[in-house]
């Protein structure tokens, strides 16, 4: 603000002042000019600022240019290295086939030496023991007259009467020479034994009486045998008289040629026969008759062989026995059947499936809930939606001295299938007490279609054969096998229908069956409460009674219905829920007090009773024996559940129950089922399958000592069997 005019103030000054106001106002417009400029230059700035950003951003592109010029170039070259690998990886997946049969070759190569210096004795491989183990060496090396396949037979490592006797129980290893054309042979054989297995001369040497035709006689002269007998002159048959050998060789040929096989393998020998171009087969029956009796192993082979050194290995094969136990006893049969029809099982007592019974037969054809009864139209008969449609399963197996074993359970045709063309591979020839080994071998082949239901019910069957010819071969009954009896004899509990029965029978306690499910409603609940009561009144107030529920529930009613037993005192509730219910059997083991809760009839192996056991899910265990994996695994889930401090009372299984029973304190009781059709008195729970299963008496089962394996004797004479899918 300007300052007050002075009073002498004239219109000079009022003439400097307009100016003096022009120039402010110039120099206000040029303030503002100014400012605009300031405000371009500030734009400007900016400008700079982005266009150095846009350096940047194109020195970026450029560097990005680059960078992707080089990973394009990398790109390329990771395309050739790819191709190279791919190139790499099919040459060495050639080299890979290539070693994986040069390895196998390898590995035959191994076994060969193995198995010819086990045949020596001595010296071939630094493993065979047989010369520490047997005493003197004596050889019989028979050379039979042919044109074609000659015949060569060997071995009897004996010494000592009880090696004679150990030798005559074993299967002899064998070696088979192809071949066609004596003289060729006899080089090649000469080689071989000088070569390949040099010990052997010496053993030739000493004292080896040698029989063969006139022309091969210079030939094994050469080897160095000291007595050469040509019978050239003779028959077969006189040249071999009053002659064991282990091992006869021979082409096939007429009758006089399977009698010499008869004549020298009266002592447990060996007959492999090789027909080549030369005699053709006469007596199809004879052979037939001695093979089916196992007096002979017929090796048939049309093939031509070149017998050059280099094809040493396609002209000798040797045959060895697998490792047996002491008595050299091995299993040599494994057969599965089934019943020859379905009224037969039937009537003769189901056999293996308690379900496969004549219609009016209570544990089929009373109320009893069950997963099915969710459908009205199959509530009236548990046979109607097929609970016995599997059938049995017997499976047997026979050791090489002839004992057998028998194990059952469910599953028919098709656990037959599984047991003969697939599980039989892993038993044959295995020492019976080699049951881990067995046992672990068909879990695992099994396990991509397995684990649970038939595979392991026929698993289970074979496994309780394999324990029974042990007891046999032992001479002992399973329980003493499996760590000796904890108890004299065991209480029985029955399940039935009725439980009044039972008590008059002396047994301790009474389990029956649930009639009606959730599907039922109130009405339902109401009548299953009337029955408890009705049992309760009819056996008094402290008789055990319990409950089965056979997995026909959920976990709500069964919280319901053990809140509406309390007044009735029941022992237990089982297997309220389905199988795999395991977090709904935790919740009810939580939310139930009054009663006990029972399961695992229908679980399978250790890992699933492992689950029911970690998340605290029953009281009590109930694995079926003929159904969990047979006794090797049973004996495995009483000792996981002995560490959660559970009793396992398994459910039937009968005999092969007990042998497991009797031998834990774990195991308090064992279970009957009463099978009589009207549950009114006591028949055997396997029906005639068995000649002598032992049946409760007062309450009790006792176990004879002096009866081997489980005790009980197949009932051929009453069953008629079939083998459906035969393997020998």
């Amino acid at each position: 603000m300007f300052h007050q005019l002075p009073p002498d103030f004239s219109i000079g000054g009022n003439r400097a002042l307009r100016c003096a106001s022009e120039k402010l106002g110039a120099l206000r417009t040029n303030l503002v000019r100014f400012g605009a400029l300031r405000t371009n230059l500030v734009r400007f700035g900016a400008l700079r600022t982005n266009l150095v950003r846009f350096g940047a951003l194109r020195t970026n592109l450029v560097r990005f240019g680059q960078i992707w010029c080089a990973y394009r170039t990398n790109l390329v070259r990771f395309g050739q290295i790819w191709c190279a690998s791919v190139r790499l990886s099919d040459k060495f997946g050639q080299i890979w086939c290539g070693s994986d049969k040069f390895g196998a070759l390898r590995r035959n190569l191994v076994r060969l030496s193995e198995k010819l210096g086990a045949l020596i004795g001595e010296t071939w491989c630094a493993s065979v023991r047989l010369s520490d183990k047997f005493g003197a060496l004596r050889t019989h090396v028979v050379l039979c007259p042919s044109s074609n396949p000659v015949i060569l037979g060997w071995m009897n490592l004996c010494a000592t009467p009880v090696q004679q006797q150990q030798r005559q129980q074993r299967q002899p290893p064998v070696i088979k020479i192809k071949n066609q054309g004596a003289k060729h042979l006899f080089w090649e054989l000469q080689f071989f034994l000088q070569r390949w297995c040099g010990p052997c001369r010496s053993l030739l040497g000493s004292g080896t009486q040698v029989y063969s035709t006139g022309s091969a006689v210079d030939a094994i002269k050469n080897l160095g045998a000291d007595h050469v007998i040509n019978y050239k002159e003779q028959s077969l048959m006189d040249a071999l008289k009053g002659k064991n050998f282990d091992v006869v060789y021979d082409t096939i040929g007429g009758y006089d040629h399977w009698e010499i096989a008869q004549a020298s393998l009266k002592n447990g020998g060996t007959f492999v026969t090789v027909a080549g171009d030369g005699p053709v087969v006469k007596d199809m029956k004879t052979i037939t008759h001695l093979v089916e009796a196992g007096k002979v192993k017929p090796v048939l082979d049309e093939r031509r062989f070149k017998l050059t050194t280099e094809s040493l290995l396609d002209m000798i094969q040797v045959i060895e026995p697998k490792t047996a136990n002491d008595g050299g006893v091995i299993i040599q049969h494994v057969r599965a059947f089934v019943f020859d029809d379905n009224d037969q099982e039937k009537e003769s007592g189901g056999g293996a499936d308690c379900h496969k019974q004549a219609k009016g037969h209570w544990i089929v054809d009373s109320d009893i809930a069950n997963p099915m009864s969710v459908y009205e139209q199959y509530r009236a008969s548990r046979t109607s939606w097929g609970i016995d449609a599997m059938g049995s399963i017997i499976v047997e197996v026979e050791l090489s001295n002839g004992m057998v074993g028998v194990g059952i359970s469910i599953g028919g045709d098709a656990a037959c299938y599984i047991v003969e063309k697939h599980l039989s591979r892993f038993v044959k020839g295995q020492d019976p007490s080699n049951v881990e080994l067995i046992w672990d071998q068909c879990w695992r082949a099994t396990m991509n279609y397995g684990r649970k239901g038939i595979a392991v019910q026929a698993l289970s069957a074979l496994d309780l054969a394999i324990w029974d010819a042990l007891g046999h071969l032992r001479g002992l009954p399973v329980y003493k096998l499996l760590g000796g009896k904890t108890k004299e004899r065991m209480p029985v509990y029955a399940t039935t229908a009725r439980p009044d029965y039972a008590k008059e029978m002396g047994f301790h306690g009474a389990k029956f069956p649930l009639p009606y499910g959730p599907a039922n409603g109130q009405e339902g609940m109401r009548k299953n409460i009337e029955l408890v009561k009705k049992w309760r009144d009819a056996v008094g107030p402290d008789y055990p009674l319990m409950i089965d529920c056979y997995m026909s529930l959920t976990v709500p009613y069964t919280i319901e219905l053990a809140r509406r037993c309390e007044p009735y005192n029941v022992k237990w509730i089982e297997e309220m829920l389905p199988p795999d219910e395991y977090q709904g059997y935790a919740q009810l083991k939580q939310s139930i007090i009054s009663t006990m809760l029972t399961t695992g009839e229908h679980e399978y192996t250790r890992w699933g009773f492992r689950q029911l056991l970690e998340n605290k899910c029953c009281d009590v265990l109930q694995p079926d024996i003929t159904w969990c994996g047979g006794m090797t695994e049973a004996r495995r889930i009483v000792a996981l559940a002995s560490a959660y401090d559970i009793p396992v009372i398994p459910h039937g299984s009968s005999v092969y129950s007990y042998h497991l029973q009797i031998c834990f304190p774990s195991c308090p009781m064992a279970e009957f089922l009463v099978m009589s059709p009207r549950a009114d008195k006591i028949v055997s729970y396997f029906g005639k399958l068995f000649k002598d299963e032992p049946l409760p008496e007062n309450g009790y089962v006792a176990l004879s000592d002096d009866k081997p394996g489980f005790g009980v004797t197949l009932n051929r004479e009453e069953l008629s069997l079939k083998r459906p899918y035969p393997t020998d």
